[in-house]
């Protein structure tokens, strides 16, 4: 892989460089899918809306603006338009299938990240516990690391939302790990 940043493979990309965009599509494509997976809880639809979010910025780049932010929060707003939208479209099979498909999916080389032993819950689990718009922020914040202001764009709330569901994401997740108590109250 290049030393060249996501904004200037986008540049490249943008003036018919298929190396640039190659790239781009290396570095991005398993983030996309784990957080498509996280919005909509079955990994074949992630898998397609990651793959459909690709095509978009591989067909439009040339309208990514490096002044008005990041490739990264540019990409990641796609991407959450494309999970949105499959949301909408009613294509969440998931819920119906009372989540065989994703247990179906899972074995023993399954990643499962431990966060505590003594709990026995992983960052998937308690993260998918989560309501859907604090998993989003805590995942755009803390998992893939963009600002409040990136996240703020990509969700279309104000960066004061963006903080606010993160702090009750993270609360939500430290009681249900045991790390602490909620300040939301009972639920």
């Amino acid at each position: 892989m290049s030393e060249l940043t996501d904004e200037q493979l986008a540049g490249n990309a943008a003036k018919g460089d298929q190396n640039a965009f190659a790239e781009l599509y290396e570095r991005y494509k398993a983030s996309a899918v784990g957080f498509a997976h996280s919005f909509l809880r079955c990994r074949s639809l992630a898998e397609d809306a990651a793959q459909d979010a690709l095509i978009s910025v591989y067909l439009n780049v040339r309208q990514f603006n490096a002044e008005k932010g990041s490739f990264k929060s540019w990409f990641f707003a796609i991407l959450h338009h494309r999970c949105r939208r499959e949301t909408r479209r009613g294509l969440w099979h998931w819920r119906r299938s009372g989540g065989t498909e994703e247990m179906a999916e899972m074995n023993e080389n399954t990643p499962r990240y431990r966060l505590d032993v003594d709990t026995g819950i992983d960052i998937r689990t308690a993260l998918e516990q989560l309501p859907r718009k604090h998993r989003s922020a805590v995942i755009l914040t803390r998992i893939h690391g963009l600002s409040v202001r990136e996240s703020a764009r990509v969700l279309g709330i104000s960066e004061n939302n963006v903080k606010q569901r993160v702090f009750r994401g993270i609360a939500d997740l430290r009681n249900m790990l045991g790390k602490g108590t909620s300040t939301r109250g009972a639920k």
